[in-house]
């Protein structure tokens, strides 16, 4: 049997969550996750969703030219990795990443 398969007869329900791509595609900030995972909270957790997902482009500081791709800036950190830029994630400034928006969504 198929892996894929033997999972879907094992799980009683498939992952329910809201994941950002599909409304912001790159271009989320801290307040619109914060605003979407509260409604989750509030109205889907109790029929099971339980997952916010901030996908691509959140290390960006200018999401918005995703027409013109040599144009974005990243955001790294002093050794390369890709960092949540402060100015759409006011949390992450000084080094703090996406610990005190988890800890919101948590």
């Amino acid at each position: 049997m198929k892996p894929f398969l033997l999972l879907l007869l094992l799980a009683s329900r498939p992952p329910m969550g809201w994941n950002s791509w599909d409304s912001y595609s790159m271009t989320i900030t801290e307040a619109e996750f914060k605003a979407n995972a509260k409604v989750l909270a509030e109205r889907l957790k109790p029929f099971g969703w339980e997952y916010a997902v901030v996908d691509g482009g959140w290390y960006l500081q200018n999401p918005a030219r995703a027409d013109k791709s040599e144009a974005f800036r990243f955001t790294l950190d002093g050794n390369g990795r890709y960092v949540p830029p402060a100015n759409r994630f006011p949390s992450a400034a000084d080094g703090n990443g996406f610990k005190p928006l988890a800890d919101y969504a948590h």
